[in-house]
């Protein structure tokens, strides 16, 4: 709460944390290779371009293994590097199973790497006419990863932040706009385009 220059300089000591739970979260981490041919016309330049190519990505795609829970699944990269035999004796806090199997961590990891793969091409072209992707999975690894779930209040309004049990690493968090550096720079960067609208018109 003490870094960043989005942070509002009182924060730190203005923050009252209301709820803090450490939930051990199941996932699978499901290595793939992906190939997506596409064809399409780039026209945003106004003069009408064919495009045709390949875009080639390996990936590490997280799939939460629950059902119902809401979870920043594309934000979180989990440490590997971490990794210790599961011993529940250990465990402190929540612990939750899993409610999808690797067929279905599998299905949905290769849903969401093809829609990725579309998005990156969608990115080059403005017209799609052809596009196809195949994604070869290599491997899906099962683990339990330490979660900590934070509810904070500010200046009367509540705010939360998921942050990685292992590394201390932010995972999501909100931050208070109102009182952050970043809110004003982005009132001055208004200032200024407005400032510059009424000089062209002039």
């Amino acid at each position: 709460m003490r870094s960043g220059f989005a942070m509002p300089g009182d924060l730190a000591r203005k923050a009252r944390f209301k709820e803090v739970r450490l939930v051990f979260l199941p996932f699978y981490v499901v290595t793939a290779h992906a190939v997506t041919d596409y064809e399409g016309f780039f026209t945003r330049t106004g003069q009408p371009k064919e495009v045709k190519d390949t875009i080639t990505r390996d990936y590490q795609w997280t799939i939460l293994g629950r059902r119902s829970t809401q979870f920043p699944e594309r934000e979180y990269k989990i440490p590997l590097s971490g990794k210790a035999s599961f011993d529940l004796s250990l465990v402190q806090g929540e612990f939750l199973n899993a409610e999808l199997d690797e067929a279905d961590a599998e299905e949905k990891a290769r849903a969401d790497i093809e829609f990725n793969q579309t998005y990156l091409a969608k990115e080059k072209v403005d017209q799609t006419t052809e596009s196809k992707t195949e994604v070869d999975v290599k491997d899906c690894e099962f683990l339990h990863a330490p979660v900590w779930f934070i509810e904070y209040e500010y200046n009367k309004k509540v705010y939360h932040v998921v942050m990685d049990g292992s590394t201390g690493d932010v995972i999501k968090g909100d931050i208070p706009v109102e009182g952050s550096t970043l809110f004003w720079i982005w009132i001055v960067a208004i200032m200024v385009i407005i400032l510059g609208l009424v000089v062209l018109l002039l």
